[in-house]
């Protein structure tokens, strides 16, 4: 399958939700997300600018690979096959044992958002280095639905939530690890 996607930095969710809600976007799931990236020793994947995703939702797990992202300016396209696991810690470890190793793993807060029978979805993604707005469907989807919420084609990003937080982490000084929320001590 192809996904075609843009991110657009928020300022204000609670505004945008409002006005999702206000366009006839529903509500489809609240979800927490945590993301595993596992690549071989020496980065092949990233190197490639392929990959592996395990991810750990709400409602389970799902089993990712996206290949490498077509030429495209303005859109992030490209090959994505995913598959729903019942068990990912033994997955884990299965590749694991096949030579991978966790490479970055990162959490978000995800509120997914349906129109109708739109072939398209909304994302309001709450992470620990900001708030973001995730269109996925069609070039002409996207591009319709950005304009009814107010953004244009400059302010879309093609970047994923890894660049975004080694970026981040560059503009703090700090080292990067793991994009994960702070736990809080009791």
């Amino acid at each position: 399958m192809q996904e075609v996607e843009v991110k657009i930095r928020l300022k204000n969710p609670g505004a945008l939700v409002r006005h999702l809600r206000r366009a006839g976007f529903r509500l489809e799931r609240r979800d927490h997300q945590r993301d595993i990236v596992l690549d071989q020793e020496h980065l092949e994947l990233r190197a490639a600018r392929r990959l592996l995703r395990l991810r750990r939702h709400t409602g389970g797990w799902l089993l990712t690979f996206k290949n490498r992202p077509e030429k495209d300016d303005r859109y992030k396209s490209r090959e994505e096959i995913e598959t729903g696991i019942s068990n990912g810690r033994n997955m884990e470890l299965i590749f694991e044992r096949l030579g991978f190793h966790i490479a970055f793993s990162y959490e978000k807060k995800r509120r997914t958002f349906r129109r109708g029978n739109e072939h398209g979805h909304v994302a309001v993604d709450e992470t620990p280095v900001g708030s973001f707005l995730e269109l996925e469907g069609s070039r002409r989807w996207i591009d319709r639905t950005a304009q009814q919420l107010g953004f244009t084609h400059k302010d879309y990003i093609t970047k994923s939530y890894a660049l975004l937080y080694r970026e981040f982490c560059e503009a703090r000084g700090v080292k990067p690890t793991h994009m994960l929320f702070k736990r809080r001590r009791r």
